[in-house]
């Protein structure tokens, strides 16, 4: 996604590495024969991210919900004309411009900006629950709302 290129430019400070695990956490025994087996070692990814006090309520979202959910409120913002990340909820403007952040206090007032009901995070858990499917309906009649203001697409010209 575009959007993604952008807020790394002005998002959080991060550092994205791996780290190995303790020894001792390597170590497991064997039922049989009751001896020591050592696996090999675990390798794990680090992602440290330090955001500045006014994109925490937007981090905090981001990192709440699951990859379903985060592209569908992704996706119902796009299609009501914003950019949601985990730096900000920013007016789309043609040409993908992007203007100023929209001031969100908490994670409450990012559902209220964009016109949806607040769900806490152990409710961001989106499959095919009803729930989501009536969001992901909300979404489709947004984006065709938005279809038809913006009118038919102008005609293709022909190739030379």
């Amino acid at each position: 996604d575009d959007d993604d290129d952008d807020d790394a430019r002005e998002g959080p400070a991060f550092y994205m590495g791996i780290c190995r695990l303790d020894e001792a956490l390597r170590v497991r025994s064997k039922a049989t024969a009751g001896s020591q087996q050592q696996t090999p070692p675990r390798h794990r990814r680090l992602d440290i991210k330090v955001y500045d006090r006014a994109h925490w309520p937007f981090a905090l979202l981001e990192f709440t919900g699951s990859g379903h959910f985060n592209r569908s409120m992704r996706a119902y913002a796009k299609a009501l004309g914003y950019s949601l990340s985990g730096s900000g909820l920013k007016p789309r403007f043609p040409g993908n411009h992007k203007g100023a952040s929209i001031a969100c206090a908490d994670e409450r007032a990012i559902f209220d900006a964009l016109g949806l009901e607040y769900r806490a995070p152990h409710e961001r858990d989106c499959d095919a629950s009803a729930a989501c499917i009536d969001a992901q309906r909300r979404v489709l009649e947004v984006e065709r709302r938005a279809e038809r203001r913006a009118g038919p697409p102008p005609p293709k010209r022909a190739a030379r």
